[in-house]
């Protein structure tokens, strides 16, 4: 199944992945392209939280679902097509948010922020520092996005990168989630096989109104112990 871009990424890569494990918190328009991203290039485990039913405005921009879909919950049905695309995935749905409370049974080795606010942000800023591992934000709105990786030994943590929630029109192209969801992905493997090209300490901007793509860097926080 992976032959086509193995020779890409390498052998060690794909068996990397393949014994990664990558919770997706959210399952609209981002999550969406980012599981099924992830499930073609290699991955082994995939854990995804999400306590909506599928709506039929979901259809325009959340690419794993279709009118049959309609009423369930979204991570069940995410659940099937990853399972369609990779039979040898593993796949947890969890119908839950992101929360103070959110717990998970088993180790991950990412984090993938879908959500769309941003008190799950910062909530899982606080679990990825916890655990010591990547936290791959991407948001979108209108004809914008942008990605960056939080890793709270090299970066500053993502309050102190977005100390404000952004704004949010609540509108969003559908074809910058594929995009950007795309995006998301690719740095996710990235980051899991050590590859140095990564958005450690930078932000990717998109704009898809002008065709318009580029990359910010983040000035480093100095902290001091008091």
């Amino acid at each position: 199944m992976f032959s086509k871009h193995v020779t890409l990424i390498g052998e060690n890569c794909l068996k990397t992945l393949q014994t990664s494990s990558v919770l997706i918190t959210g399952m609209g328009g981002l999550g969406c392209t980012v599981a099924q991203m992830l499930a073609r290039t290699g991955i082994g485990e995939l854990h995804i939280a999400d306590s909506d039913k599928v709506d039929l405005s979901n259809l325009n921009r959340q690419i794993l679902f279709d009118s049959n879909d309609i009423g369930r919950y979204k991570v069940d049905a995410a659940y099937e097509k990853l399972k369609k695309i990779d039979s040898n995935i593993t796949v947890f749905p969890i119908k839950d948010n992101v929360t103070e409370n959110f717990s998970l049974s088993s180790k991950i080795n990412c984090i993938a922020d879908c959500t769309d606010n941003y008190s799950s942000r910062i909530i899982l800023d606080r679990i990825a520092e916890n655990l010591g591992i990547y936290l791959v934000h991407a948001g979108v709105n209108e004809f914008y996005g942008q990605i960056t990786t939080v890793f709270h030994k090299k970066t500053p943590s993502f309050k102190e990168i977005f100390p404000q929630n952004l704004s949010d029109s609540g509108r969003v192209f559908p074809p910058l989630v594929t995009v950007m969801g795309s995006l998301q992905a690719g740095e996710i493997v990235k980051l899991l096989c050590g590859k140095k090209e990564n958005l450690l300490n930078k932000i990717l901007i998109c704009d898809l109104r002008f065709n318009s793509m580029e990359i910010c860097e983040i000035t480093p926080i100095c902290k001091t112990n008091k």
